[in-house]
């Protein structure tokens, strides 16, 4: 649907061209009356169901149901981690890692879908309609998606890798930012006035991980638009020099010109959209590290069902150091029965609170 309003143009100012006699909507419809009707189904009917169609399966199926999905099946694992997996990491980072999975992957799955119809279906009929008209227009047309294809071999491999940096970065910042403001209290009570320097190093970390991001970025942008000017100066002036030799009709330079200016339009597309495959590649690495995590606390292969007939806490020689070779519990023994309100007495660091969290683990 797409190329065809560029075809029928052309075709449009070959018949205005070569209309026979006055120029009038009566002498129009009779030269080409149902070819005319035809352009108009097409453009204001056909195309309009497609694209209605395409946006009815990616923004009403894909976007909603795929993003939420890969997210929730995250999150259902991430949230099955041990407590120590918690503990040992940035609450706001773990989140974002969880968060923007779901967001990387649809993204690719979209862009590669993109990517793989341009290539297969754009490529194909642009080089057939060119072709047609003139095969060494078609040539040109091959050798600018070569050059495009060696651009994109060029940059893209390092934009994934700083892409990836990039996420980390940003995970590491997002997840200081929601800590301190999740211990906001304690952040007021004892931090000094003005002492951001932690979340400003974060910030210092993000932007040395951007800035070598975003000069390939520009480059690339830089490279492709020096490349598309190149060809479609080469292109117009190839098909204006068939024209003056009679190889070729002005409708058919009008159509080229128009295939061409979408084609560049397109490519540009197609560059981003493998940029944004590359980007979302680099950011599900790094999610990847830490979702694919194996959980650190799973029952034993021989656990029983637990069963709960009552409130009874029963400990009976727990011993508990910390990984080291002894210290803090060793041997306790203790019954807390149904009703009972205990209270833990001791030293500090005699292990009260250890004893209360092992008996919530």
């Amino acid at each position: 649907p797409e190329r065809m309003p560029a075809a029928f143009a052309g075709k449009l100012v070959d018949i205005l061209d070569q209309l026979p006699g006055e120029r009038s909507w009566h002498a129009l419809w009779a030269a080409a009356g149902p070819e005319l009707l035809f352009m108009g189904a097409v453009v204001l009917i056909i195309r309009t169901l497609v694209v209605g169609l395409s946006a009815l399966v990616d923004e009403q199926t894909f976007t909603p149901g795929f993003y939420s999905l890969v997210r929730w099946q995250a999150h259902r694992h991430v949230s099955r981690q041990s407590y120590a997996f918690f503990q040992n990491d940035f609450a706001g980072r773990i989140a974002t890692k969880v968060w923007q999975a779901g967001q990387a992957t649809g993204d690719l799955m979209e862009s590669f879908i993109e990517v793989v119809w341009f290539m297969i279906v754009y490529t194909v009929t642009t080089l057939a309609l060119v072709a047609g008209l003139d095969l060494r227009l078609g040539v040109l047309v091959v050798i600018w998606i070569a050059a495009f294809a060696w651009l994109a071999r060029l940059y893209l491999p390092a934009i994934r890798k700083h892409a990836e940096a990039t996420a980390e970065a940003g995970s590491m910042i997002t997840g200081r930012i929601v800590d301190s403001y999740s211990n906001v209290q304690t952040l007021k009570l004892f931090a000094a006035d003005g002492d951001d320097r932690y979340i400003r190093s974060g910030f210092d970390i993000y932007l040395d991980a951007l800035r070598p991001f975003t000069r390939r970025l520009t480059g690339v942008r830089m490279a492709l638009t020096t490349l598309s000017g190149i060809m479609i100066t080469s292109i117009a002036a190839f098909a204006v020099y068939l024209w003056v030799e009679g190889s070729i009709t002005v409708g058919a330079v009008a159509f080229t010109l128009s295939l061409v200016l979408r084609l560049n339009m397109l490519l540009g597309r197609v560059m981003m959209q493998l940029n944004s495959i590359l980007r979302n590649l680099g950011v599900l690495e790094n999610s990847k590290a830490l979702i694919s995590q194996p959980l650190g606390l799973t029952d034993a292969p021989d656990a029983r069902q637990l069963v709960v007939a009552g409130g009874r806490i029963d400990l009976k020689n727990v011993t508990f150091h910390y990984g080291k070779g002894g210290g803090v519990l060793d041997g306790i023994d203790l019954v807390v029965r149904p009703g009972e309100k205990v209270g833990l007495v001791g030293p500090s660091g005699a292990g009260k609170t250890t004893l209360a969290n092992l008996v919530l683990r």
